[in-house]
């Protein structure tokens, strides 16, 4: 179960739990039995009304992929766009597409989360050294659950542990980074395929979404998270990243 304190939510959440959470929004379409898409505020912040990209700064961590499976996440893009791109942010560049674990800071005025990453950063360095000393040679696997609409901001691909052995191993990493920021909402993985662009979308949109994340559901996808490949990042929009620190960098 989770329980939920004044500093966030302790995630005591088992396999079973977990799933049948994500499953209660990702299963079942949040498109369906609506006139209009009103877009989540929070996309102001990111995405300008004709759909570019803008500043937008933070920190976060997370697992960067292989080369071979961001080539099969940009052919979910590739269908997403092509059927509607009308209604969703600039693409977001094949080198960016990554699983967040842990989101940390983020703001459209640097200045206000400034000292903040600051102080994070050593937090970090004692959090990777740490880990660096796992032998942990074993990917976490994941497989694809559902592509969805995430609170009217976003269309991703959700993603799940293959059993409760690479879930626990996956929340232990997770909890490793509530010692940095706890978190008021658990664990829901999944990679950002687009954003939309920062207006409402009518019956006629919403009719387009709907088969097209129909379509992209069909397909299956594993993808592999390896310890190597965590990293910490800064972020200045949702299309430039930087590199901070990794495992290897230890």
């Amino acid at each position: 179960m989770l329980e939920i304190n004044e500093k966030g939510i302790d995630c005591m959440e088992s396999f079973i739990e977990f799933k049948n959470r994500i499953y209660s929004f990702e299963k079942i379409s949040i498109l369906d039995n609506l006139q209009e898409l009103v877009v989540n505020s929070g996309v102001a912040d990111k995405v300008n009304f004709d759909g570019s990209i803008k500043d937008f700064y933070g920190d976060t961590v997370v697992f960067e992929l292989s080369e071979n499976e961001k080539k099969l996440i940009s052919m979910l893009q590739d269908i997403l766009y092509s059927n509607c791109n009308k209604y969703l942010s600039e693409r977001l560049p094949i080198a960016t597409l990554h699983m967040t674990l842990h989101d940390l800071n983020n703001n459209s005025n640097y200045k206000v989360i400034e000292d903040t990453i600051i102080k994070n950063r050593n937090k970090m360095n004692n959090i990777f050294h740490r880990l660096s000393n796992i032998n942990q040679q074993e990917a976490i696997k994941m497989k694809k659950s559902y592509v969805f609409n995430l609170v009217n901001t976003s269309i991703v691909l959700g993603l799940e542990p293959i059993d409760d052995d690479n879930y626990n191993r996956l929340i232990y990493l997770y909890n490793k980074f509530e010692e940095v920021k706890k978190l008021d909402y658990p664990l829901t993985p999944h990679i950002t395929l687009a954003y939309f662009r920062n207006k409402d979308i009518d019956y006629v949109g919403i009719e387009i979404l709907k088969r097209t994340i129909e379509e992209m559901n069909k397909y299956k996808l594993e993808i592999n998270l390896e310890l190597k490949n965590l990293s910490y990042k800064y972020f200045y929009s949702m299309i430039e990243y930087k590199k901070v620190l990794n495992i290897s960098s230890r």
